[in-house]
């Protein structure tokens, strides 16, 4: 048991099942052993690494039914539909702060797979994935997309970033129907839009949290900043249903649902340390979980958003590695 303890993740505690999914997908993922990184991000004392969570929205590989979409687009490597930043500060806190997707922001050049570069662009951010992974499949989470998208965050904000996970959706449905479900509750407006999803508190499977997670048009207010509050529903559900988890009574259900998301997650190399999982597993016990939304406000073509004055304070917070600032 020891040897496999020893290959726990990070369980960056992010992401859409977005934000909560991954933590518990790369926690599973590592204690399989399918996926052992060497390299800590923190070798140097820094205990608060900030990582990039990423959900991909790509058709390919079997996702498109979950994305509403009739035709598969085997050529469509995706966009980044959740962007989170995932810290844990010892026994005080997991914090996630999540990104818009239609935050406009400058995008650096950045290499590809195959040698050629993109040309640097003033865009939406989430474009920034798929500008790197533009030579790769489809079908398989792009190391090239992941360093462009982390790039794009870097410019941002001014800090380094100590890694990234990037996740699909038919891995946000495995992973909750391997927890059972999780418990999400639904206003009346929200019931009547997406499908599948009832009104009031209910317990969800796999795609029905997935779809409740990730519907935008005719939902609330139809904004990516309203989408993001369900999502960080989700995290909070999920988190939950983490906190009962266990080594080695769950070790079972933690190698099955490592097998199941081995083909639909990329993590970073310096992700995975064991003093990262402990890190994350003791302040989950111990302190609380954290979810906001960079302050943005509307920007001038009135459909995108730009990142605020006060986003600063939330850079200094990672990059100074103190709490954040009161929301």
């Amino acid at each position: 048991m020891s040897k496999m303890v020893r290959r726990l993740l990070i369980g960056v505690v992010a992401l859409v099942v977005v934000l909560g999914l991954i933590a518990v997908a790369g926690f599973f993922w590592v204690t399989s052993g399918l996926g052992v990184s060497k390299k800590d991000p923190n070798a140097d004392g820094r205990k608060e690494a900030v990582y990039l969570v990423m959900f991909r929205d790509t058709r390919a590989g079997g996702n498109a039914d979950l994305l509403n979409s009739s035709a598969a687009m085997n050529a469509d490597v995706g966009r980044t539909d959740a962007m989170v930043l995932a810290r844990v500060l010892e026994d005080q806190s997991i914090d996630l702060v999540s990104i818009p997707r239609d935050t406009l922001v400058d995008i650096p050049a950045c290499e590809r797979s195959d040698g050629s570069q993109s040309e640097p662009q003033h865009t939406k951010i989430n474009a920034a994935y798929a500008l790197g992974a533009a030579a790769d499949n489809s079908e398989e989470a792009s190391e090239a997309g992941m360093r462009c998208a982390e790039r794009a965050v870097t410019w941002l904000s001014g800090f380094s970033l100590g890694g990234s996970v990037v996740l699909d959706s038919r891995g946000v449905e495995d992973v909750v129907n391997q927890l059972g479900g999780v418990e999400l509750c639904a206003t009346p407006e929200q019931a009547a839009a997406i499908p599948g999803v009832p009104e009031g508190c209910h317990m969800a499977d796999g795609e029905t949290a997935f779809r409740f997670s990730q519907a935008r048009k005719g939902v609330d207010d139809g904004s990516d900043l309203a989408r993001i509050e369900r999502q960080q529903q989700l995290l909070k559900a999920v988190v939950s249903q983490v906190k009962e988890l266990s080594v080695p009574q769950d070790v079972p259900k933690l190698l099955s649902m490592a097998h199941d998301l081995s083909g639909h997650m990329l993590a970073s190399e310096g992700v995975v340390t064991f003093a990262n999982a402990q890190r994350m597993l003791t302040t989950m016990k111990r302190g609380k979980v954290n979810a906001r939304t960079i302050p943005v406000n509307l920007s001038s073509d009135g459909n995108n958003v730009v990142v605020s004055e006060s986003a600063k304070a939330y850079w200094k917070a990672f990059s100074e590695g103190t709490p954040l600032p009161a929301s």
